[in-house]
């Protein structure tokens, strides 16, 4: 089953991720732009939203 984060980054609205158990630990960093980096520590593959 997945793990849903809720993440409050604009007044208007939310972003959720939904982050599945296999894909291990995962860092998620928002910059002062307000951008979303997520960064997967198993294979350090990073996406942004």
């Amino acid at each position: 089953m997945p793990l849903t984060h809720s993440l409050e980054i604009l007044p208007q609205g939310k972003l959720t991720l939904d982050i599945l158990e296999n894909l291990g630990s995962a860092i998620i960093i928002v910059d002062l732009n307000k951008r979303i980096l997520y960064v997967n520590q198993r294979t350090l593959s990073l996406t942004g939203f």
